[in-house]
């Protein structure tokens, strides 16, 4: 295994995101009972956790030596979360009956449940840059590497929630699912970790042992 791994990872996390985006606009729909409230809360929280998510992460990302370390804990984050979510939106169900009956008050509501797991979705591209892109010569083709794969992983999420995985098992089932691919993902990102720190101790030894 070896940094060949990272775009794959990167797909998997699109395909996820993508599911979660499906997924949870049906879930939002049993409170709002509309499909442009649902959907534009889904779709303005997902931009909105984007955006904050690289600015916060943008200086982490940049110093950091641990790029890895911080991916896979970020992937298994999100995982936890898609999986986690499905008793959120149960408890918020629980707590919208006692709240005011405003459009304003549901939307802010939403978006303290939604914005936790975009803001680390967002975090991702900032450290996946850091570790895959190490020659500035390169950051164009690298960028458009990732972001290609990314996008082929979104479409095949949007694909596979709506016309298999739904289907198949239903809208919760179907977060779980992408829960474990972000779960996988970040296992995988730790496999690579200790493969890359096996590699680089075995390549200081032989420069010692050259020395010598």
């Amino acid at each position: 295994m070896n940094k060949r791994i990272i775009p794959i990872v990167f797909g998997l996390s699109g395909m996820a995101a993508l599911i979660y985006e499906v997924v949870w606009s049906r879930l939002l729909q049993t409170i709002f009972g509309s499909t442009v409230y649902s959907t534009s809360t889904i779709f303005a929280a997902f931009l909105l956790g984007f955006s904050i998510g690289a600015f916060l992460f943008r200086k982490i990302a940049d110093t950091t030596n641990r790029p890895l370390f911080f991916l896979s804990l970020i992937e298994i984050l999100i995982g936890l979360y898609g999986i986690l979510i499905i008793f959120i939106f149960e408890i918020i169900l629980k707590i919208y009956i006692y709240l005011p009956s405003s459009l304003i008050v549901r939307i802010i509501l939403f978006f303290i449940v939604l914005l936790p797991p975009t803001i680390l979705f967002g975090a991702i591209w900032p450290f996946i840059n850091k570790y895959y892109i190490k020659d500035s010569d390169k950051i164009g083709s690298g960028t458009g590497s990732l972001y290609s794969i990314n996008s082929i992983g979104s479409a095949l999420g949007a694909f596979a929630s709506g016309f298999i995985f739904v289907p198949m098992f239903g809208f919760k089932i179907s977060s779980v699912i992408a829960g474990c691919l972000n779960i996988i993902s970040g296992i995988l990102l730790i496999i690579l970790k200790r493969e890359t720190k096996k590699l680089t101790e075995i390549s200081k030894e032989g420069n010692k042992n050259e020395g010598i």
